[in-house]
């Protein structure tokens, strides 16, 4: 059995880490906390260019299919970056509308995500791997909500909490009144599948950052020198 990315993987990998590297992701950071969203959707539209959305949307609309490998590669990129935007929430509700088996949502939603036109947020219940609060919500084009009750509602964005992290802001969504768009089992089973790829998602972002960060420190130390020696050579340091 093969564990190793094949070379089509790692060559898509390496694509996304050329463009990043040159894309002046730190300001597009900066001006994102400051509620300066323009350089953060100029980047969207750039990471869309290499089919990265694509990646978590059947063919039937406009998506290259379900493929949570090439995905999850493509994720460990955005979190060495640190790109910001609800980037796995705009995949998780892509998979939430491809598993749905809703044509008319499907079609409705699912082009502009695969575009990178669009930006989606969403909560979900505790037993899908949810939580109370949606990432960027005032930034997001489209807004949802699942509820215990197994109905996807639309949503607005409620008060702003303030967070360690000035650019990722979390806030509550209120539900949409009126009719739900989908409501029963089959919600419930494209949530769980939302959350499943959203912890997925999550694990490679945080893998980017943290081979990013060991990268840079280790960069470091064999530069930073103490009593005429880099400190990189002190045993502490190495281990």
């Amino acid at each position: 059995m093969r564990f190793l990315p094949t070379d089509e993987q790692s060559d898509f990998a390496r694509t996304l880490r050329s463009l990043l590297g040159s894309a002046q992701v730190p300001a597009a950071v900066r001006a994102w906390a400051d509620g300066e969203y323009g350089p953060g959707l100029a980047l969207r539209s750039r990471l869309a260019g290499t089919g990265l959305f694509a990646l978590a949307a059947p063919e039937a609309y406009e998506g290259a299919g379900l493929l949570p490998l090439e995905l999850s590669l493509g994720f460990v990129e955005l979190g060495r970056a640190g790109v910001p935007g609800p980037v796995v929430e705009s995949a998780a509700v892509s998979v939430l509308l491809s598993e749905l088996g809703d044509e008319a949502l499907a079609k409705r939603f699912l082009p502009g995500l695969v575009a990178g036109e669009a930006w989606a947020t969403l909560t979900l219940p505790g037993g899908s791997g949810g939580g109370p609060y949606a990432l960027d919500a005032d930034a997001a084009t489209y807004r949802f909500t699942v509820s215990g009750a197994c109905e996807l509602r639309p949503a607005a964005p409620g008060g702003v909490l303030r967070s360690t992290d000035p650019a990722r802001r979390l806030s509550r969504l209120a539900p949409a009144g009126g009719e739900p768009l989908a409501a029963g089992p089959a919600v419930a089973r494209a949530a769980r599948a939302a959350g499943l790829w959203a912890r997925l998602l999550t694990a490679a972002q945080c893998l980017g950052v943290a081979e990013a960060l060991l990268e840079r420190t280790v960069g470091y130390v064999k530069q930073r020198t103490q009593f005429g020696a880099p400190i990189g050579s002190f045993q502490a340091v190495k281990h």
